[in-house]
């Protein structure tokens, strides 16, 4: 096994590609102050290096709300949750994305290059492992603080660092699993990928996108 490995690491190429990021409410005073839906961490898709699942099905989320007019004669309108099961044959979204304060994903490939012109024009296969996951440091409780930080800003400092660890914990503990194989057509814009996605783990609330999947990722630079 571990020759028959060597010869493929020799004739095809492999690659890892780990990220990682975190969101902090630009050190303000109050730890629990919520960051900007539009400057966080969205995670699903080849876009955003996570095969196997939707743009943004990935990560927190919220039920999406419904808007219910009043009987006739009124003005007023009320916002309530939607359900959070679709009915039978139906595909409509139930839960909109938040995205994330903390992420990290990892893809790692084996690299296969095709024969002839497409293989002269670029064109690969690979065979890849993927995973990921993001986290929302406002969810994680301030229990998780110890209770002698102090009101000063080094108090402060280490209450935030003590969330942004055991965020980091939870973002372990929910780390999605997918695997697959695929063709790759990279462009000068970035890469077009045609997938067959298995997906080993997921959450209750993930969009998952099981089986043949077609995706652009920019530059990437593969």
């Amino acid at each position: 096994l571990l020759l028959l490995l060597l010869l493929l690491t020799n004739c095809c190429p492999m690659m890892c590609c780990p990220c990682a990021g975190a969101l902090l409410p630009c050190w303000a005073p109050d730890s629990n102050k919520p960051t900007p839906l539009p400057e966080r961490f969205y995670l699903g898709g080849v876009e955003s290096n996570l095969r196997g699942f939707e743009t943004r099905g990935v990560g927190p989320s919220e039920p999406r709300r419904q808007q219910q007019r009043s009987s006739a004669g009124g003005a007023s309108t009320s916002a309530t949750a939607a359900p959070d099961v679709a009915g039978a044959g139906e595909s409509a979204i139930l839960r909109d994305a938040v995205g994330g304060d903390l992420f990290a994903n990892v893809y790692a490939a084996l690299m296969l290059r095709l024969p002839g012109k497409a293989g002269d024009l670029g064109v690969h296969g690979h065979l890849f492992a993927n995973g990921g996951s993001s986290v929302l440091l406002s969810g994680v409780s301030d229990a998780a603080a110890p209770a002698d930080t102090g009101t000063g800003f080094g108090g402060k400092l280490g209450a935030l660092g003590e969330k942004i660890r055991t965020g980091a914990q939870h973002l372990g503990q929910n780390f999605r699993w997918t695997a697959g194989v695929g063709l790759v057509l990279p462009t000068t814009l970035g890469r077009l990928e045609a997938n067959y996605c298995w997906v080993l783990t997921s959450q209750e609330h993930d969009r998952v996108k099981r089986g043949f999947s077609f995706g652009f990722a920019a530059n990437m630079g593969l």
